[in-house]
């Protein structure tokens, strides 16, 4: 079943089209704060789908090499790997909820890039839709109701409704984003 995930909130849900989405954040999040309720995210399907009986020779994966690139040496540096999936975005989005000091501190850390609650390191897994918008709502609503509403969780929130605003700006301008003065 096909199932828009992609954005906290449906394009129908708005009062208004999307050809007069306000030109300012401020302006779309009074309207959609006053208006639209946001929808719960859909629960995981009940049953699992048919195996595929077909012998399929995978062949074999070509490496970075093989395309023309040079392996990647990861920096040890880092603190953020990044493993794809929605296993490994529900985890970090568990493991994210579940350190209450990190969750409080997202808006004094959000920017930092030198640890691994830093941020929410959600980004990645939202833009490959590895997890939704709704999912990161259902944890703000759930972190509130298990401990407290804390400034950091309205700023997290107000980050998803920035994200979706651009995306229609996205969609009332289209490639006029790109222009030079955008």
């Amino acid at each position: 079943r096909y199932s828009r995930g992609k954005m906290l909130y449906h394009t129908g849900d708005l009062p208004f089209p999307i050809q007069h989405t306000p030109d300012t954040f401020s302006q779309f999040k009074k309207e959609v704060e006053r208006y639209v309720q946001i929808r719960k995210p859909l629960p995981a399907p009940e049953r699992t789908f048919n195996i595929i009986t077909t012998e399929i020779d995978p062949g074999i994966m070509p490496g970075l090499k093989d395309l023309g690139h040079e392996s990647l040496q990861l920096d040890r540096r880092s603190s953020n790997y990044f493993k794809g999936g929605e296993k490994e975005g529900l985890k970090r989005l568990e493991d994210y909820f579940s350190d209450v000091d990190a969750v409080r501190s997202y808006t004094d850390t959000k920017d930092e890039i030198g640890g691994s609650n830093f941020s929410t390191s959600l980004s990645p897994y939202l833009a490959q839709g590895c997890i939704s918008p709704k999912q990161v709502f259902a944890a703000i609503q759930t972190f509130k109701e298990r401990y407290e509403n804390h400034k950091s969780l309205e700023d997290l929130f107000h980050q998803l409704m920035y994200r979706d605003f651009l995306r229609f700006m996205v969609k009332k301008y289209g490639a006029l984003v790109f222009d030079k003065g955008g």
